[in-house]
């Protein structure tokens, strides 16, 4: 007890610390202040430490054999599943890899297209805005949004009294200046009748040479002045008929260049009694019997895109329903900030189902081919660097991998360029699993593997139709059965 207070302990706890030294107590008893951090500890503490610590590195490093050996395990034949001998041929300790159950489709040869989708928007065909060609009132708007528009067709009129008014002036000087031309001409007239009298006097030495030069200076200048008149008279005429044209101008119509075409009012920009100034835009018209797809193709698909192409268009807004189309115009050049070239599609819309500014769909058929090898997509793989797809070797029941060149993929079908596949299904799922050569196991033989009892090592059936391979802890029948229904999913 002594030697215990000496070292700090209270005598009270002179029990607990013998009790505490044996191992009876989870925790040491409490110690007083002075002793706190300088009571040295007990070897029995020192040696749990030690032991976790070995209990530690011995878990890590049979983590680290286990991740090792699944790792390592498939490119080892004899090792399938994580243990030596659980395949067909493993049994009873012989080598060999398990069959791996595995989902095949057939080589099939037939046509594929490479069809190409673009997204664009629906643009009318036609569309211009319809403007005054003079400023005025708006007294009346003939049409409204959605309204069909024939060639020729009033669409507004204008306040036209400013312009009725300059049409009447105008008509008013034109009666003046051919008045003025009246009398110039009475003139000249009169001028040239005195000329010949001088003349003729001149003649008979009765009138002298200056009296005959003045009467034929006189009769020149009433001349010009019947050409003024002539001149002024065209000028009225001409104001006149500005003055009509502006009249005709109040009143605004809609044309275009075929007569057969129908447009619809688009868009209304201004409402009557507004106050408009010349070509600012009253509505908008666009044809809708025929839209323009626009979309931009890439330098990828660009060489293989062409006039006259056919197209299919369908769009979000109308499930269900295909509009026929072609490639009308490609650009000439690409966007230097997109990369991408337009192309417009036209589409005929004799429903008007279609609406311009629509989001389409179009799809464009780039190629076509005849009588080539097909397989499904899934069947083509990346396998030690190589694109190839698994074919099964019927004759064995083993898969060995062959490289492929694909061509067109379309419609969940992978096209084979090269080479020519032989006969013998291609594996389309369990890939992962296969190495060249492995031995599969396909849907329709893995019922019956399953239900087969298979010899033990002492020759015996084990319950369940399975045998154990090296005293396994479960039947190889049962493993690949599980195999197919995973690769199933």
């Amino acid at each position: 007890m002594d030697a215990h207070i000496a070292e700090g302990w209270p005598c009270q706890d002179t029990a607990d610390r013998i009790k505490w030294e044996q191992n009876d107590f989870d925790t040491p008893p409490p110690r007083a202040p002075s002793d706190l951090g300088h009571r040295p500890r007990p070897a029995g503490f020192m040696s749990r430490r030690i032991v976790g610590r070995i209990v530690g590195a011995a878990l890590f490093a049979a983590a680290a054999a286990g991740t090792w050996y699944v790792l390592k395990a498939p490119e080892d034949p004899s090792v399938v599943g994580g243990r030596p001998g659980a395949g067909p041929g493993g049994f009873g300790g012989r080598p060999g890899a398990a069959a791996v159950a595995v989902e095949a489709a057939p080589v099939e040869r037939g046509d594929i297209r490479d069809i190409r989708s673009f997204s664009g928007t629906l643009e009318p065909s036609a569309q211009f805005d319809v403007a005054p060609k003079t400023g005025g009132r708006l007294i009346e708007l003939e049409v409204d949004i959605g309204d069909p528009v024939e060639k020729g067709m009033m669409i507004a009129r204008l306040d036209s009294d400013e312009a009725v008014q300059q049409l009447e002036e105008a008509r008013a000087a034109l009666e003046v200046s051919r008045a003025s031309l009246a009398e110039a001409r009475s003139s000249l007239e009169s001028k040239r009748s005195a000329y010949e009298r001088t003349r003729q006097l001149r003649e008979q030495k009765v009138a002298s040479v200056s009296e005959l030069e003045a009467a034929e200076a006189e009769a020149k200048a009433q001349e010009a002045r019947v050409q003024l008149a002539l001149a002024q008279v065209a000028q009225s005429e001409a104001a006149m008929k500005t003055a009509k044209i502006r009249l005709d101008y109040t009143t605004v119509e809609a044309t275009w260049h075929d007569p057969d075409e129908r447009r619809y009012v688009g868009e209304r920009y201004v409402n009557e009694g507004a106050t408009l100034t010349a070509n600012a835009p009253i509505v908008s018209l666009v044809n809708i019997d025929r839209l323009t797809a626009v979309i931009y193709v890439a330098e990828r698909d660009y060489p293989r895109i062409s006039n006259g192409q056919a197209a299919s268009i369908h769009a979000d807004a109308l499930p269900g329903h295909r509009f026929s189309g072609e490639v009308a115009r490609i650009a000439p050049q690409f966007s230097t900030e997109s990369r991408q070239a337009r192309v417009e599609v036209e589409i005929a819309n004799p429903d008007h189902l279609l609406k311009p500014g629509m989001f389409v769909r179009i799809d464009i058929e780039l190629a076509h081919v005849e009588n080539t090898t097909l397989v499904p997509v899934s069947a083509v793989v990346e396998h030690q660097g190589q694109t190839g797809v698994f074919q099964i070797d019927m004759s064995d029941s083993t898969a060995h991998f062959v490289p492929v060149r694909t061509g067109i993929l379309q419609g969940g079908q992978a096209q084979i360029v090269e080479p020519t596949l032989g006969e013998g299904p291609v594996v389309v799922l369990g890939q992962h699993l296969l190495h060249n050569g492995s031995a599969v196991l396909l849907p329709s033989t893995t019922g019956a593997a399953a239900r087969e009892p298979q010899p033990g090592p002492s020759g015996g059936n084990l319950p369940g139709g399975g045998a154990r391979a090296n005293g396994g802890d479960r039947p190889a029948a049962g493993e690949a059965q599980s195999q197919s229904g995973t690769s199933g999913q």
